[in-house]
């Protein structure tokens, strides 16, 4: 039976539900670095399967994978970066308000 369209999975993420049960990102922060930490084992199979000369069926998995961990690298930096053009400047930013007519 498909889900009515506008309504959330029945299934929600492991980091999402740690949201709502502590209300702190600090386990979604967690999965998150365990997820980069499975980059190593899937880079050397990747290594293993290019050095084999394996066909490109057994390398798309690793790639994909690692493509991916870049992709959500390369988002979090633009989310850091985002955020930190938001912030306010400061009042006195430059000498100009200490010169003297």
């Amino acid at each position: 039976m498909p889900a009515e369209r506008g309504k959330h999975s029945a299934q929600p993420a492991a980091g999402f539900l740690s949201r709502v049960y502590t209300g702190s990102r600090t386990i979604n922060h967690i999965l998150g670095y365990a997820i980069v930490a499975l980059a190593v084992p899937s880079t050397v199979a990747l290594v293993a399967f290019i050095r084999a000369r394996a066909g490109w069926r057994q390398w798309i998995g690793p790639g994909a994978f690692l493509a991916f961990i870049a992709l959500m690298v390369v988002s979090g930096l633009e989310h850091l970066r985002l955020k930190l053009m938001r912030l306010p400047k400061p009042v006195f930013s430059t000498w100009r308000h200490y010169r003297t007519a």
